[in-house]
């Protein structure tokens, strides 16, 4: 998309309808338009200003912080830009609604209807991380960014405090606790693809029936299969593993990834 850095801050239409709203975007800054080279698809601000985040015709308007950039749908709303303040807003696609405090001056992301999908909680809260009707509440640390589900489920997040987790698909379970402050995914039933170890923790690396432990070193990011087995990971001592067609010898700390037969991946 052609690009044009402004000498003085300047006034482009936002949306590709001649009826659509303006914005100032700040001198200096490089704006990005469309091929019609007349309207601006995102760009820096150059002060707070009001801009809707709903797609179409409804209008939602929420203040954005200037000096930053926002990023515009074709309609002229607003799919990306940052909070000039600290606002409550709704994660929930559609008519359902759960409104949370979102910390000014953090970027936001929103869908076509207004809903936010991601931005940075204000404080330590409780939220479930199960789509579609279950539930699994889990304490969250604020000032820290969350993602969401249309649901309003979460499916990132950062642990408020060292916590157990399951990391089972399904109606099985596998429990292992993981350290607080630490960014953690969910899948949709809520159990956990990626964390990061509260300690050093001997976990299979194996998918399905069979088994084949590995000792994971504490507080580094492991990433698990649905099963529960591991997948990636950070070895905390020496260890002589399989790679399908020998043995290597494999030092501590280590960043490892295994097949799904438990074999060392190059």
């Amino acid at each position: 998309m052609p690009t044009e850095t402004l000498r003085t801050d300047t006034h482009f239409r936002v949306g590709t309808s001649p009826s659509s709203r303006t914005a100032l975007f700040k001198g200096g800054s490089e704006v990005t338009l469309r091929e019609d080279k007349k309207t601006a698809c995102s760009g820096t601000l150059a002060r707070n200003q009001f801009l809707d985040t709903v797609a179409g015709t409804a209008v939602r308007g929420i203040e954005f912080k200037g000096e930053r950039e926002v990023v515009f749908r074709d309609d002229g709303s607003v799919s990306c830009g940052t909070l000039a303040h600290n606002m409550h807003l709704d994660v929930v696609k559609g008519t359902g609604r759960r409104s949370i405090e979102f910390k000014g001056e953090r970027e936001v992301t929103f869908r076509d209807d207004g809903s936010l999908s991601s931005g940075t909680i204000l404080h330590d809260v409780s939220l479930d991380t199960v789509n579609a009707g279950g539930v699994r509440i889990i304490a969250l640390k604020g000032e820290m960014p969350v993602t969401f589900r249309d649901d309003g489920s979460v499916s990132s997040g950062t642990l408020a405090r060292n916590t157990p987790l399951d990391v089972v698909e399904g109606a099985a379970a596998r429990i292992i606790e993981f350290k607080g402050e630490r960014e953690v995914t969910f899948r949709d039933d809520g159990s956990v693809f990626l964390g990061t170890l509260a300690r050093n923790t001997p976990l299979d690396v194996v998918e399905g029936a069979s088994l084949r432990t590995v000792e994971f070193k504490g507080e580094t990011p492991v990433t698990f299969r649905a099963d529960g087995s591991v997948s990636s990971g950070t070895l905390a001592r020496d260890m002589t593993l399989s790679t399908g067609t020998g043995t290597i010898r494999v030092t501590a700390g280590t960043p490892v990834r295994f097949a799904p037969n438990g074999s060392l991946e190059a």
